[in-house]
């Protein structure tokens, strides 16, 4: 950690990615080469089945200017997934290997590039459990290899906040316009990503304004963009995806029902989604997954005020927008968890720091080595 001069507060100390320890490589290589694997394997030899059919049914009889301006409710909804299949359509025909191309794309480049964002922060252990964590987890190898837009909404909205964290600690001009495209894109191809977008914005701003108030937690950083700034940032996003979205809502919105299928949430639907997040079905695997969560989150508001905050709105909000919106088949499990599926390398984080806590604290238990790595071990590896 390194100390600011003009405050008491503190920001994380980033390191360099190539400082790392050669055995750093091999692991970080080792759940690249197993998650690229898992996303891959017998691809070619898949079929197009359920809602992948949504967006070949749109775009068959629609030209790619009409796809840019109207999108249909039931499935068809993500216009940049529409436009790439009625590009396919016309130029080189459909395959499935094609189809799923952009979210295989996407859920690779995740596991590439999310350690390396995460090295920059935080030790070796944590970024190589998160790794695994990215590479075994079942929804987002599932939505990897289909042609739906969950695996690039995850990519675009899990970069977007580490490219917000980076604008609000260092002020780049062109760090803030890139998470501005980056903002726009993830809302294109999601509208939730409006939550990934700018309910981490809000943070930044409530945390700007509580500077004046003398009361800044020993983890909260020192947030350089102006109000100004900040205010800026988040209008042109809503001009850029004014420009984007509009057409298509005046298009199409004669033409909609609001909650055709409104949601019935129950302690089913509660239980069913936090099983999809933990990516287990035993409870106690499931409850160790949680413990070891929130664990992290308590290290992690420590370490980075900004970071801990943003994450815990992410969730509150979506929640809060899911229970009160109740938008169609909201309380159905898997249409909970897609939703909100750039979260889920946030959970991992929670996860590998609470991982990383319990390794600390076994060190320094009076007990043989052996024994309490042995321990360790065994319980993270539970996990994948």
């Amino acid at each position: 950690m390194v100390k600011i001069n003009d405050s008491n507060r503190i920001i994380p100390k980033k390191q360099s990615v190539f400082q790392a320890s050669r055995w750093f490589w091999v692991f970080y290589l080792f759940a690249v080469v197993i998650g690229i694997f898992l996303r891959t394997y017998l691809i070619s030899d898949q079929v197009i089945i359920d809602d992948e059919w949504h967006a070949l049914n749109f775009s068959t009889n629609h030209s790619v200017w009409y796809i840019l301006t109207h999108f249909a409710r039931a499935g068809a909804n993500v216009i940049p997934i529409n436009a790439y299949v009625r590009i396919l359509m016309v130029s080189t025909g459909w395959s499935e290997l094609l189809l799923v191309l952009p979210s295989m794309i996407f859920g690779i480049a995740g596991l590439l590039v999310f350690p390396l964002i995460l090295k920059r922060i935080f030790n070796s252990r944590v970024t190589i459990f998160f790794s695994l964590l990215l590479a075994f987890s079942p929804l987002l190898i599932f939505y990897s290899r289909v042609c739906r837009p969950y695996s690039v909404y995850a990519f675009l909205g899990f970069l977007g906040i580490w490219i917000l964290y980076e604008w609000m600690l260092t002020g780049g001009k062109k760090i803030g316009l890139l998470f501005a495209v980056t903002g726009v894109l993830c809302v294109y191809f999601h509208f939730v990503g409006m939550i990934f977008v700018f309910v981490p914005l809000g943070v930044a701003v409530f945390i700007k304004w509580v500077e004046k108030f003398s009361w800044p937690p020993a983890s909260q950083e020192k947030i350089i963009p102006s109000y100004t700034q900040l205010l800026s940032l988040g209008f042109c996003t809503l001009i850029c995806l004014a420009i984007f979205l509009v057409p298509a809502f005046a298009q199409s919105l004669p033409n909609m029902n609001s909650n055709v299928h409104p949601a019935e949430f129950s302690v089913k639907s509660i239980v069913e989604f936090s099983r999809i997040l933990s990516g287990n079905s035993n409870l106690f695997l499931i409850l160790l997954f949680y413990t070891f969560a929130i664990i992290g989150l308590i290290r992690l508001f420590r370490k980075s005020f900004l970071l801990g905050l943003s994450f815990f709105s992410v969730f509150t909000a979506y929640l809060l927008a899911a229970f009160i919106s109740k938008f169609d088949y909201a309380h159905v499990p898997l249409v909970l968890a897609r939703y909100l599926i750039p979260a889920f390398p946030m959970v991992y984080i929670l996860v590998a720091l609470g991982v990383d806590s319990l390794w600390k604290t076994a060190t320094r238990i009076p007990i043989n080595k052996k024994v309490t790595n042995a321990v360790c071990y065994g319980l993270a590896g539970a996990l994948l």
